[in-house]
């Protein structure tokens, strides 16, 4: 019976099964594990979900555009939608579904309270990651809309550690319609004079032969 072979799975098998449900829209096969004694917030998968890497089931979910299983780690067990789901680099689930365009993962986690202004340990944010790698405009403005978690807001400004705004980065990567949604949408603007402001306001002065004062940074490709 079910039970029986629920009973006879081991919490390494039910851990391993649970890695292998994301890519396969499984939710069934979660709700299995999940049931035989896997940990449903361990961050313990490669992006294939194999095991021994650094992702967790939501954030394979997110990888995967898995709605449903989002809905079941998320909504049904808990897992906190704006805890790292990759702990290597902080990157949240919502992080990745930007990154990757995936608007129906962004819009669920989104509904089950994903905060769309947090930052990965760089700085980054779904923001930026919809903004530089997907060039996602659905994602940015669900971000706008937001949710339980709260709404994009003034965020859309937030600087990562290189000092980069997500117009910044749209810029950058030659995405002219998102970057088009966040200048005139969104109230995007460009990390530069948003420094150089706070310089200011520090008492720090700007020299003429400073990045700050020449309106541009070093190129930094990894975001």
């Amino acid at each position: 019976t079910d039970a029986a072979a629920l009973r006879a799975m081991s919490e390494a098998k039910a851990q391993e099964l649970l890695g292998t449900t994301p890519a396969a829209g499984n939710v069934e096969g979660m709700q299995r594990a999940e049931a035989a004694g896997a940990d449903v917030r361990a961050a313990v998968y490669w992006r294939d979900g194999s095991m021994g890497g650094t992702h967790s089931a939501a954030y394979l979910a997110a990888f995967n555009n898995h709605g449903g299983g989002l809905r079941f780690l998320v909504g049904a067990c808990g897992v906190d939608p704006n805890a790292a789901g990759d702990t290597s680099d902080g990157f949240t689930p919502l992080h990745t579904a930007c990154a990757y365009g995936h608007t129906d993962a962004a819009t669920v986690l989104l509904a089950l309270g994903a905060d769309p202004t947090v930052a990965s340990k760089s700085g980054k944010t779904p923001c930026m990651c919809a903004a530089y790698d997907s060039g996602s405009v659905p994602c940015l403005r669900a971000l706008a809309a937001g949710g339980p978690g709260g709404a994009l807001g003034d965020a859309v400004n937030a600087l990562n550690k290189h000092g980069r705004t997500a117009l910044d980065y749209a810029e950058m990567n030659n995405h002219d319609e998102a970057a088009a949604c966040l200048r005139d949408e969104l109230g995007g603007g460009r990390g530069v004079p948003a420094r150089r402001a706070r310089r200011q306001a520090r008492g720090r002065p700007v020299s003429a032969g400073s990045p700050h004062a020449a309106g541009r940074g070093g190129r930094d490709r990894k975001g």
